[in-house]
C-alpha cells in the first residue's frame, strides 16, 4: 500500500474511477448497486479503524508527556530541596 501515499490525490481519483468502471463492465444496475454500497461500508469500516488508532495513538502520546512532566516536576523539587 506504500503505492497509494506516492500517488498525487487527482492521480488517485483517476485510478479509482477507472478501476470503477473495469469492474462495473458486465454487471447490473442491481449488481453494481450492491457491490458500490459494500466498498462503501468497507471503507467506513477503514475510516472507523482509523480514527480509534488515531485516538489510541494520540492517548499514549498525552500520557508519556505526563509522564516526563511529572519527572521533571520531581526532579525540579529534589533540586529546590538542595537549595
Amino acid at each position: 500500500m506504500s503505492c497509494m501515499k506516492s500517488l498525487g490525490p487527482e492521480k488517485l481519483a483517476v485510478l479509482s474511477s477507472l478501476i470503477a468502471v473495469w469492474i462495473a463492465q458486465g454487471l447490473d444496475t442491481d449488481e453494481i448497486d450492491v457491490l458500490g454500497n459494500f466498498i462503501s461500508a468497507v471503507g467506513a469500516s477503514l475510516s472507523t479503524i482509523a480514527a480509534q488508532q488515531e485516538k489510541q495513538q494520540s492517548q499514549q502520546d498525552r500520557e508519556k508527556k505526563k509522564k516526563e512532566i511529572q519527572k521533571q516536576i520531581e526532579q525540579l523539587q529534589e533540586q529546590l530541596k538542595k537549595l
